[in-house]
């Protein structure tokens, strides 16, 4: 019998066997200046190219997880621990691309998962300290003419080298920047322009608020760089501080968006912005992980970080604090912006963690509560007792006081507004809970949701499937946290 091969299939697959080739002779070649010939070197190697969570996991700390794989019994000399140790991840990564998807996750890879599971839950979690790593930060510019015709300002911020260990904290070190012209300089806690550390580290996309900047939640952006993420925020053209305040001559750099139709443009440009920092040059001996996105934001950054999933399919997991949303605000945009949120055509279960304050009289906790019973499993909801809608911003007393007396003033230039009655509903700042348990709520929860479902983190699920009320009591935070709702099989 004679089969005869479709030309075309012939072709394709002679490509995969021509790219399996050149992956492995890079793997080859990352290894041929060490002597290398123990058959647990040739084992782990499959390891690595059939389960795509431990190589993530090598990508991001080779050194770390070999080491946890010699104390589970995996025998390695210490020259085949450092060649290993200096194996290309790209190269990996790519070889584990031509293999056929019935070969990939195979059964001997789950030994050190299981391992991970039997020493759940572990004290030693602690998402509300700094990471290991000092967080470094650089500005760039993103240029495309579908976002703006002039260059869209964003910020990154990443984990840095060791040598810059500590500086982070220091304040007279600290990066400092004024917001917008005629601002006060501000500060955070990361060192510009430092040296990044090597390795492949999961995106978290951060999504300012309206009218706000990429920067006004730094404190929650650079605890993730400490922790081992690359996280990237941009300015919305034309929807942020920077372009509104007007310049010398009275004039705004651009044209103010109207809510509404920023609100439509916004998940299209935020997809915009995850190619754009996909594609860009990072420091050197930086990469990151792209089957390992996140995304995130407050109030309109919120609505957008939740909308994005209903056009692209990226994201592995959101985090949206007080998004704009639901019909008992007192902001009559917000009312009209529930008709344009959609949480029922994600194509694929997105995890999804809501965080909201209690007392917000712009993002009403009960709409917040109502948005989070649409919502497809997994998901989880923390409210955040007498909290306002500006307290997860950096300064939040001072934000929160500057449109509290702007709207009592009677004179904020906002005609759908009743300034009178948003600024008596917000309250003065010393009459709610204070900034720092805000700061440290945020920074906490969207950094276990983050290393639950990007990191496959046993003990961050843990973390958020335990008594958060009690966690966080134990702090003096008082919360509400509704039971999680992670289904299993959603997260296959």
């Amino acid at each position: 019998m004679v089969f005869r091969v479709n030309p075309s299939v012939s072709a394709t697959w002679s490509s995969c066997l021509a790219e399996r080739n050149r992956s492995l002779v890079s793997v080859r070649r990352s290894l041929s200046s060490h002597s290398v010939t123990h058959r647990n070197v040739e084992t782990l190697l499959g390891r690595l190219a059939t389960d795509p969570v431990l190589r993530r996991r090598f990508a991001e700390n080779p050194a770390g997880l070999l080491e946890e794989l010699r104390e589970h019994g995996c025998e390695l000399t210490g020259v085949e621990a450092d060649a290993l140790a200096g194996t290309d991840a790209d190269a990996i990564r790519s070889f584990a691309d031509t293999l056929d998807r019935r070969i990939r996750r195979a059964e001997v890879t789950s030994d050190l998962n299981r391992s991970r599971e039997r020493r759940r839950p572990s004290m030693g979690y602690e998402p509300f300290a700094r990471g290991a790593h000092p967080a470094g930060v650089r500005t760039l510019e993103l240029r495309d003419s579908s976002l703006s015709d002039r260059p869209v300002a964003a910020e990154l911020w990443y984990p840095a080298t060791a040598a810059y260990r500590g500086q982070d904290l220091d304040e007279t070190k600290w990066d400092r920047y004024v917001p917008a012209r005629g601002m006060p300089e501000t500060s955070q806690h990361a060192i510009r322009g430092a040296d990044a550390a090597r390795g492949t580290f999961p995106l978290f996309l951060y999504c300012h608020g309206g009218y706000g900047h990429r920067r006004e939640l730094g404190r929650l952006c650079t605890h993730l760089a400490s922790h081992g993420y690359i996280v990237a925020s941009a300015n919305f053209p034309g929807d942020n501080i920077e372009d509104l305040i007007p310049d010398e001559h009275g004039a705004a750099a651009v044209a103010k968006t109207p809510v509404d139709e920023s609100a439509r443009r916004r998940p299209r440009q935020a997809s915009r912005f995850l190619d754009l920092v996909s594609a860009i040059e990072l420091p050197a001996g930086h990469r990151i992980d792209r089957g390992a996105i996140g995304v995130g934001g407050e109030s309109m950054g919120g609505f957008t970080a939740l909308a994005l999933n209903s056009l692209d399919q990226r994201p592995a997991a959101v985090f949206a604090i007080c998004p704009m949303y639901g019909e008992r605000s007192m902001a009559p945009q917000a009312r009209r912006l529930q008709t344009l949120l959609r949480v029922d055509d994600w194509q694929r279960p997105v995890p999804a963690f809501l965080l909201t304050g209690e007392l917000d009289p712009l993002v009403n906790v009960e709409d917040i509560r109502s948005l989070y019973q649409k919502m497809a499993a997994p998901k989880q909801l923390v409210v955040l007792r007498r909290a306002g809608h500006m307290h997860f911003a950096d300064n939040a007393e001072y934000v929160h006081e500057w449109f509290r007396k702007g709207y009592l003033s009677g004179e904020f230039p906002d005609p759908e507004l009743d300034g009178l009655a948003l600024g008596t509903a917000m309250r003065p700042f010393a009459e709610l809970c204070p900034e720092e348990h805000a700061n440290l709520t945020a920074r906490s929860l969207c950094l276990a949701h983050l290393d639950a479902n990007l990191k496959d983190i046993a003990d961050a699920r843990a973390f958020l499937d335990g008594d958060l009320e009690s966690t966080f009591a134990a702090r003096g935070i008082a919360v509400e946290a509704a039971r999680p709702a992670f289904d299993t099989a959603a997260r296959v």
